[in-house]
């Protein structure tokens, strides 16, 4: 084989393996831009039309790690129709992120059962609000570092017979020292 061909080979590998290195990246970014993170999950459970409306508060914004943080929630049924809610799914899914002083931060979420709670379906009618407490007690590891916390509830709802609605609160914020 001549010099000059293997010179057109060399170039040609070389094309292909930029061309396969290229696309490589390029699904790679596409990746990265298309996974959801905790903040964009947040953002889009809120921007949501949801017809239930759920104002989450507190009583106790400082506290120490291993405490119980009384929270307190007002559901609302700012829609047209009947929504039914179960009981036990009041307080059952969390989402919640931790900022340090330097600007680091972690975020995370929890499920858990309602213990206590009954099985018992909770109807909103139109205009409509139903009020409920719950102690979300900081044991987990997560809560062990001093400092600002957020957190938000997610409530599963049926609308109109169908099943597979979500919606979620404001957030709260909350320090331990």
């Amino acid at each position: 084989m001549s010099r000059a061909c293997r010179y057109v080979l060399t170039i040609k590998s070389a094309r292909a393996i930029l061309l396969v290195a290229a696309t490589v990246l390029l699904q790679a970014v596409v990746y990265a831009q298309a996974t959801p993170t905790q903040k964009g999950i947040e953002e889009d459970f809120r921007k949501q039309e949801s017809p239930l409306e759920i104002k989450l508060s507190t009583s106790t914004p400082t506290l120490y790690a291993g405490s119980c943080l009384m929270l307190e929630m007002v559901l609302t049924n700012k829609g047209t129709e009947e929504i039914k809610i179960n009981e036990s799914d009041l307080w059952k899914l969390f989402m919640y992120s931790y900022a340090a002083q330097d600007g680091s931060g972690k975020g995370g979420g929890q499920s858990s059962a309602c213990f206590g709670c009954s099985a018992e379906t909770i109807s909103l009618n139109p205009d409509m609000t139903y009020t409920s407490s719950h102690c979300f007690k900081l044991d987990n590891e997560f809560f062990r570092n001093a400092g600002e916390y957020d957190i938000t509830t997610i409530i599963r709802y049926e609308l109109a017979g169908k099943s597979g609605n979500s919606a979620a609160s404001n957030s709260i914020r909350f320090e331990i020292y």
